[in-house]
């Protein structure tokens, strides 16, 4: 088939399919030298005749299936779109697991080692960062109940029963708050679980264990709010620093 050939089907489809007044923007369009094939005569071409019939048979049969055609293409195009996906937050989350290893124990080289890796405690939090601010103080102020991090509160998760201090608590999921003064916090465990901050946190209601704690100062700048288990004699400690400020949260097995 040649140029001609082609472009004179190409514009017979055009006008089926869009009608003839689209034909002439199309052509014009896409490409202007496609108009002047429109007046060829073609019927002495082999087959031109059976191809013509064959498009006006597809068109024929697809106009009664252009409505479910439309309702379709109108249902999965909004599939189709980028998903609007936030932007990464400024105090992102992480967590820590006592033992610290605990998520690798897949990778563990005996049946012993894959034990001992069994997950005890694990903590979620947000870790909002200093950025030239006075956190303690000024940000986190003195006497006031706050989040131990930025967003949702602090959530901690005993896979077995411990002791919070010296108060028994059952395997679970908890948040944790602080009331923080400069030389001690209060650390307490609540059920009330997945919520934004600590404003609707009343430790008389949800609180089930509570600790104060004695703080300790650093040298260097913790910039970026950090927590991990630390091992100790009769288990672990859940260790809190950020800015220069260090609180150590003793949790016996």
């Amino acid at each position: 088939m040649d140029q001609q050939v082609a472009c004179r089907l190409l514009i017979f489809f055009v006008e089926r399919v869009f009608g003839a007044a689209s034909q002439c923007g199309f052509t014009t369009i896409i490409c202007p030298s496609f108009y002047k094939y429109k007046a060829l005569n073609l019927n002495h071409f082999p087959y031109y005749g059976v191809v013509i019939a064959f498009i006006q048979k597809s068109f024929s049969i697809m106009k009664h299936f252009m409505p479910l055609l439309f309702l379709l293409t109108l249902g999965i195009l909004p599939g189709l779109q980028a998903q609007d996906f936030p932007d990464v937050d400024k105090s992102p989350m992480d967590m820590a697991y006592y033992p610290q290893r605990a998520a690798f124990r897949a990778f563990a080289k005996t049946d012993a080692e894959r034990e001992a890796g069994q997950p005890i405690m694990r903590v979620i939090y947000s870790r909002p960062q200093k950025k030239d601010r006075v956190v303690f103080g000024e940000l986190v102020k003195y006497g006031e109940m706050w989040r131990i991090g930025a967003n949702e509160a602090t959530e901690i998760s005993f896979f077995q029963d411990v002791k919070f201090g010296d108060q028994p608590v059952k395997a679970g999921r908890y948040t944790m708050y602080a009331m923080v003064n400069e030389s001690e916090w209060t650390v307490y465990l609540s059920l009330d679980l997945d919520g934004w901050g600590h404003y609707a946190f009343k430790a008389e209601d949800s609180s089930v264990a509570e600790i104060t704690v004695p703080v300790t100062k650093t040298e260097d700048t913790i910039e970026a709010l950090g927590l991990l288990f630390e091992e100790s004699e009769d288990g672990a400690h859940l260790v809190i620093g950020w800015e220069n400020t260090v609180a150590r949260v003793p949790i016996q097995l």
